[in-house]
């Protein structure tokens, strides 16, 4: 640690020196504040708030700083009023903390970039988002990663400026009986069938393009095909009086019955599925439809982990077929099954779809731990 010390005191004279990257777990940061001339700091590891703030302050050109230890003891926001220069800040939020403890961030001045990740008091990041309203901050890029946001957070976050947007939603159930499906107009769009070898092993994507309010999915696989093919089939079920999804449903809990099937708990972990994708959706596509709305917004990728163990236990209630421990790891999805996935999500989310130029939509291939991940990404 002594050589350590006599390099960092080394490095801290040379005027030349503008960028800084420390990973330590036992490190002394008194030697920071020697520097002088950085633009760029990137540090992983454990520091008091007021070490850092002599370091900023030590530090006026500093554009970029990245805190990536959960490990602050004091508030990290109390650099702000030394951070005039500051134009990308990265950090990890402490473990449930009150997260209004970082709103004087959203007072530095020239702040382009915003980073933050970790898992604060739920809800607590409204004043955070009500504060970067309040001041007009404008991100190129806001990124919030872990913590997931709910409708109130998603309310207050949609009046926030910002050219691109990552975040992650929080599921929540709709109690109601689900509304008619209202089955979107799909078109083909064919550039050419992708080779097998190209298929991805941990999830499907399909890509969705749209020109003024006309919504074309793009074909480069077999499953895209069979995408329109069974949306063809809603439209006529829909026409006829029956619900598709329904049907769907009642087409799997045939299947469930046939007791001698192997794949019993696979089955019952698809109906689960579009169960939890019938009750949660609306309010996810409601969600991010009002992220939509961010003042400049041209990219939005949202993460969801969409949860099925709320249905699970009244399945597991009322029947003896399959158990918690049944579905307990990894649960494959058919690519029939898939398919319907596809289609619930593009029904719903078939307004939003009008509106981008074009989306990509990424869905597991499986149920982990009763849960099933999708990313959209969005461009406006």
């Amino acid at each position: 640690m002594e050589i350590f010390e006599k390099t960092m005191k080394i490095f801290s004279e040379k005027k030349s020196l503008s960028n800084v990257t420390l990973q330590m777990l036992n490190y002394s940061s008194e030697h920071l504040e020697q520097f002088r001339n950085l633009k760029s700091l990137s540090l992983f590891m454990p520091m008091r708030a007021n070490e850092l703030i002599e370091c900023v302050k030590s530090n006026p050109k500093l554009t970029n700083l990245e805190f990536t230890s959960p490990y602050i003891y004091g508030r990290l926001a109390d650099i702000a009023p030394y951070c005039e220069n500051l134009e990308a800040l990265t950090f990890h939020m402490k473990p449930e903390t009150d997260a209004s403890e970082y709103t004087p961030l959203a007072k530095l001045p020239k702040l382009k970039i915003l980073d933050i990740f970790g898992y604060p008091r739920e809800g607590s990041l409204n004043a955070l988002f009500r504060s970067m309203a309040l001041n007009e901050t404008v991100l190129q890029q806001f990124s919030i990663r872990q913590a997931m946001l709910g409708t109130a957070d998603v309310e207050e976050l949609s009046k926030v400026h910002a050219y691109r947007l990552n975040c992650e939603l929080m599921p929540s159930r709709l109690r109601d009986t689900p509304a008619v499906l209202q089955l979107p107009n799909i078109s083909a769009i064919n550039f050419g069938m992708e080779p097998l070898k190209h298929n991805n092993l941990y999830y499907n994507s399909v890509d969705i393009i749209s020109n003024m309010g006309h919504i074309a999915l793009i074909i480069r696989r077999k499953s895209d095909k069979d995408v329109l093919l069974r949306l063809h089939d809603w439209h006529k079920m829909l026409q006829a009086g029956t619900n598709p999804l329904w049907f769907e449903k009642q087409n799997l809990r045939q299947q469930i019955q046939m007791r001698n099937n192997s794949e019993c708990g696979k089955k019952v972990a698809s109906l689960l599925l579009l169960e939890a994708l019938q009750s949660q959706l609306p309010t996810i596509t409601q969600n991010i439809h009002r992220l939509t709305e961010i003042g400049g917004l041209e990219e939005l990728e949202v993460k969801i982990k969409l949860n099925i163990d709320e249905e699970l236990r009244t399945f597991v209630d009322s029947s003896d077929l399959v158990t918690f421990e049944d579905l307990e790891g990894d649960i494959a999805i058919d690519s029939d099954v898939q398919s319907i996935i596809i289609l619930v999500q593009l029904t719903y989310l078939k307004d939003i779809l009008g509106i981008s130029k074009n989306t990509n939509i990424k869905n597991s291939l499986a149920i982990q731990n009763y849960k099933f991940e999708v990313d959209f990404d969005i461009r406006l």
